[in-house]
């Protein structure tokens, strides 16, 4: 029994030891600096390897009028929120009557567990830093960027997600206008303009494919089908439409013959 308890107390001092050098390893090539004073995990410590171990979530870039929200300056029929926006140019401001999509709550917690959420959209800032406060209490969406983010396009604003991060295989914008994303049509999740419809169940319609996209290397092997078919499909529509009809011919040769 006394030859079982000394090898057991080796075996803890080996599974010690290599614990130990593990860590301090990590602490040198992970955090940048050894620390061989520490001989306990600290809180702090334990949050550096779990930083490191764990990889970067993907962003998930989500444009805020007519797809998450609906906003008027006229009072509309069912809303959640009036708020006062007020610039230097105009003090007095006004009121807007803001609708949130349905199910927009459950969406958001949902795409938090997958993705790094983004609100990207091409409103100023003093109007949808509020919305973005009210819409989100609980602040689930970790970065921000409005008008000053985009880019001009033939009188088009247009959102360059390169902002937003370097590495676009790790990105998906979900936008009602094809227009903001046409720079990144590989990249886009496309969703319908939401006015009004209290029925609406887009943001639930497009939870299973961000869950699936969420687990991919580069969500533009899979978006970037959806832009080559309907490239596809205009191209055999426009040659079908360039194409002699049967009646066209019949017509060409009667009057060949005629001729």
């Amino acid at each position: 029994m006394a030859v079982f308890a000394v090898k057991m107390r080796e075996i803890w001092q080996i599974l010690w030891e290599l614990w130990h050098s593990m860590r301090s390893f990590l602490d040198t090539v992970v955090c940048g600096y050894p620390d061989p004073f520490i001989t306990v995990p600290t809180r702090c410590s334990r949050l550096r390897m779990h930083k490191a171990i764990v990889p970067r979530k993907m962003t998930l870039v989500l444009d805020l009028d007519e797809t998450l929200v609906h906003s008027s300056p006229k009072r509309l029929f069912r809303y959640d929120y009036k708020i006062h926006i007020a610039t230097a140019d105009s003090p007095v401001g006004c009121w807007f009557f803001v609708a949130k999509r349905p199910h927009i709550d459950r969406f958001l917690r949902a795409v938090s567990r997958w993705f790094e959420i983004v609100v990207f959209t091409a409103s100023l800032q003093h109007y949808a830093d509020p919305v973005i406060d009210l819409i989100d209490p609980d602040g689930l969406v970790c970065r921000r960027f409005f008008r000053t983010g985009c880019v001009e396009r033939n009188g088009n604003l247009v959102k360059d997600l390169s902002n937003v991060r370097g590495d676009l295989s790790q990105v998906v914008i979900v936008d009602n206008s094809p227009t903001a994303y046409s720079l990144h049509e590989a990249n886009a999740l496309p969703i319908e303009t939401w006015h009004d419809d209290p029925t609406d169940q887009a943001l639930l319609d497009l939870l299973p494919v961000l869950s699936g996209l969420s687990l991919l290397n580069d969500v533009r092997s899979i978006l970037s089908l959806r832009h080559t078919s309907l490239r596809e499909v205009r191209d055999t529509r426009d040659r079908e439409a360039e194409r002699p009809t049967l009646r066209d011919r019949e017509r060409a040769a009667a009057a060949g013959a005629r001729g």
